[in-house]
């Protein structure tokens, strides 16, 4: 069922590049089913890429593995990153307008699965070394491009979606906290001031799909996708299977909208746009 929407999005909203916010696959067979999502990608001739969620790893003892499966697919985009820098698949995609100027620099960042330091609990955090790198990726880019703008994609929220939640104002549901670390690095700080951050998108929780904006920055879910396991029996059961829509234009904006199981689109409040 979820390979089946996954198709009926892609046939009809025709997006110009497909992101998977992690988690793609939680099975004993992952390696398997990664091969079969590229097979789906590359059948519609789809650029696609993806950050790692902290359930893709569950079993699988090296993460390289499902890289090389995805990368083997024609138009995978996925990278895997300096390998100086901790985690697997820290890199970016630039989007250029017909002229060649840059307009888009996406970020795509790996937040790990579970904190790997004894005297913190829960989930990872991102890394100091993954910090300088996008500070040095970041400062690279500004300095040789202007009047660009960059969003950011990976698997888990940071603390500051919880805070602009308890804040008020955001569109969607939450259904469960915020599943992020508990030691908070400083990457929103390090966002805000590359100055050229409109978004963050995340996946994660599977009973969130909101969105605000937090500090000029706007924080955002994504939608449940998948009908299996934990989606289908936890929190979030009961919300339509969609995936979320961003469309970016030259001038540094952007909006979003979910296409749901019923093929129809949906606004952030899961109203029906005709």
């Amino acid at each position: 069922m979820t390979l089946k929407f996954v198709r009926d999005a892609v046939r009809d909203e025709a997006p110009d590049l497909v992101v998977v916010t992690g988690d793609m696959v939680w099975s004993p067979f992952t390696e398997r089913a990664y091969g079969e999502f590229a097979a789906l990608m590359d059948a519609f001739a789809q650029p696609w890429t993806f950050v790692f969620g902290n359930h893709d790893r569950d079993f699988v003892f090296h993460t390289e593995v499902l890289e090389a499966a995805a990368r083997r697919s024609r138009f995978c985009l996925y990278d895997c990153g300096d390998e100086r820098t901790a985690g697997n698949g820290n890199y970016t995609l630039s989007l250029y307008d017909g002229d060649g100027r840059l307009c888009w620099m996406l970020y795509f960042l790996d937040t790990g699965d579970v904190s790997h330091y004894p005297r913190v609990r829960g989930y990872s955090h991102i890394a100091l070394s993954q910090l300088d790198w996008f500070y040095d990726t970041s400062r690279q880019i500004r300095r040789q491009n202007s009047g660009f703008a960059s969003l950011v994609f990976m698997h888990k929220a940071i603390p500051e979606f919880r805070d602009m939640w308890e804040q008020g104002g955001c569109r969607g549901v939450r259904y469960e906290p915020e599943g992020c670390s508990l030691v908070n690095p400083g990457l929103f700080c390090a966002l805000v001031e590359d100055g050229t951050v409109r978004g963050v998108f995340v996946g994660h929780d599977h009973g969130n799909n909101y969105t605000g904006t937090y500090c000029g920055i706007r924080l955002t879910y994504g939608a449940i996708t998948g009908y299996n396991n934990f989606a289908r029996n936890g929190l979030g059961r009961d919300l339509l299977r969609g995936a979320r829509v961003i469309q970016l234009d030259r001038r540094g904006d952007f909006c979003s909208y979910f296409y749901c199981a019923d093929n129809r689109r949906r606004d952030e409040e899961m109203c029906l746009m005709e």
